[in-house]
């Protein structure tokens, strides 16, 4: 049995699709509350709401560019592919958010997500020139 959950751990699948899988996850169910207020002033609460739609697709598109660049990808297709899958994610999100009671979906909301998602590639290049730099 261990020798089956070392296995996993070590699995370029787990270690690089299933963070994706999870957040995705956790971004649905996020968007699945009826109500996500909070007892700030409406203003701050307006622009932590919005910070957080930021952050969750900085995440995601983190990690969605952790994958691709652990495959050896072309700077040039990552960053395309990240920005089609965020997209992508975040227009899903709007909808789904739409059918949900007290939420609505919005067109600025998935611009900001998209935001975020370019936000999360520049910091993973970031990330990156980083480590390189520790390494030599």
């Amino acid at each position: 049995m261990i020798n089956i959950l070392i296995a996993l751990i070590n699995n370029n699948i787990t270690k690089y699709l299933l963070p994706i899988f999870l957040w995705g996850w956790f971004i649905y169910y996020l968007s699945d509350q009826p109500s996500l207020k909070s007892s700030f002033d409406p203003i701050w609460d307006l622009v932590l709401r919005k910070m957080a739609h930021m952050a969750e697709f900085g995440v995601l598109a983190f990690l969605i560019f952790r994958l691709f660049d652990f495959h050896g990808f072309g700077k040039k297709k990552i960053w395309f592919f990240v920005i089609i899958l965020s997209f992508s994610y975040a227009i899903y999100d709007e909808v789904h958010q739409s059918f949900v009671q007290g939420r609505y979906g919005s067109v600025r909301d998935m611009l900001i997500d998209f935001n975020g998602a370019i936000l999360g590639m520049i910091s993973w290049n970031l990330f990156k020139l980083q480590s390189k730099k520790k390494r030599r």
